[in-house]
């Protein structure tokens, strides 16, 4: 067994617990009724704007300006949109007024809001579906900094914009935002992107989750500082898969797609470590995840709710 045995004996633990489960629902919770507060202030304002500038249904088609709003209203989803030109739009809501406003009468301000709501739901799924996401990078972040700290490595870090900071700058809310880090280890020159896309791996460019390079880069420009790396496939020393959904049932499908890009880069990188990183893993999952560490298909995997699994995976990423 290899390094990933201090915290992983047998494939049971590498299950996510009931408790883990709990803790992190009521989380999301709390998180879902944050976010949803911009969404509930923007059907207020319709809800306000529509009691004060309109007396009949027909009103709203002379309000240009919430046009978008009203397509929500009317179910038409901004992907459909893109499909769609003004006369097609203006046809549509025609229609919902007059087939689905016009019956409600004097209620039709209430119809349109709460129609309007149901879509801002379906919204608010989308992106706490990325908050999610988010959150499970951010976790992850946190510990390969601490790992960096602990071991007195200078690092560097790169938000969504700007450029790179230094590590003695790093606060906290910063891991929210990180899309690289970079450091040295001995005499390598170290840099870890999210998101990148890698030549050959799942087909059409899909993007990898994690990947650690074998370079001190200038930036985390796809097509100016990563990709031109490639060139040299002994750059890419680590990369890894990370699933932060909880959904038991989209668990395995999580598995499925993170174990496809990763025998794809066994594959293709054969010199390159690779890892998984799980929010829900199951028992038959926990078992197929124990048995490719043991057989040397898998160099690396963590619970991502595995505190002691997550930081061991994390150190040995640092001085990979």
């Amino acid at each position: 067994m290899g390094d990933y045995s201090a915290f992983i004996k047998s494939s049971s633990d590498l299950e996510t617990t009931h408790e883990v489960r709990r803790a992190f629902y009521i989380e999301n919770v709390m998180r879902r009724s944050k976010e949803s507060t911009p969404y509930l202030d923007k059907a207020k304002a319709l809800y306000t704007t529509l009691t004060s500038s309109t007396t009949v249904p027909d009103d709203i088609l002379k309000l240009k300006s919430l046009r978008d709003a009203f397509l929500d209203a009317a179910g038409v989803s901004r992907k459909t949109r893109e499909h769609l030109d003004d006369k097609d739009m203006e046809n549509i809501l025609a229609d919902f007024v007059k087939n689905v406003i016009q019956p409600m009468g004097d209620k039709y301000v209430d119809e349109i809001t709460y129609r309007y709501l149901m879509a801002l739901g379906e919204q608010l799924g989308g992106t706490m579906r990325n908050v999610i996401g988010k959150m499970g990078q951010a976790k992850l972040t946190r510990q390969i900094v601490a790992q960096l700290n602990v071991r007195n490595i200078e690092f560097d870090y790169h938000l969504s914009k700007g450029k790179w900071i230094s590590g003695a700058s790093f606060a906290i809310d910063d891991a929210d935002d990180i899309k690289a880090l970079r450091w040295t280890s001995g005499s390598y020159n170290r840099t870890l992107v999210y998101n990148t896309t890698v030549p050959g791996v799942a087909g059409d460019y899909k993007n990898v989750d994690i990947v650690m390079l074998n370079a001190f880069c200038g930036g985390i420009n796809k097509k100016k500082d990563i990709e031109p790396l490639f060139a040299d496939s002994r750059n890419l020393v680590v990369m890894g898969e990370l699933k932060s959904g909880m959904d038991r049932a989209g668990g395995d499908e999580h598995w499925k797609t993170g174990v496809h890009s990763l025998n794809r880069i066994r594959d293709k990188y054969k010199h390159s470590y690779i890892f998984f990183i799980g929010a829900t893993i199951e028992h038959n999952m926990g078992g197929e995840i124990f048995t490719m560490l043991k057989d040397n298909r898998l160099d690396f995997a963590a619970n991502l709710h595995n505190e002691n699994q997550l930081s061991n995976l994390c150190g040995w990423l640092v001085e990979k």
